[in-house]
């Protein structure tokens, strides 16, 4: 349960800071494109996962 929360936290900061960054750096657009960036990141990691569970 530690680790949930812990990653959880890392998560909210990361991205809260992150998009902080790119807010500065291009404005509106380049928060939109570095949330499409994650977005396509987080479904590539979903592909690797396996179909199915065996027990």
């Amino acid at each position: 349960m530690g680790f949930y929360y812990a990653a959880n936290a890392a998560g909210r900061f990361t991205g809260t800071l992150l998009s902080g960054m790119l807010y500065q750096l291009g404005g509106l657009t380049a928060c939109l494109a570095g949330s499409a960036l994650m977005l396509a990141a987080c479904f590539a990691t979903t592909l690797l996962l396996p179909l199915s569970r065996d027990n």
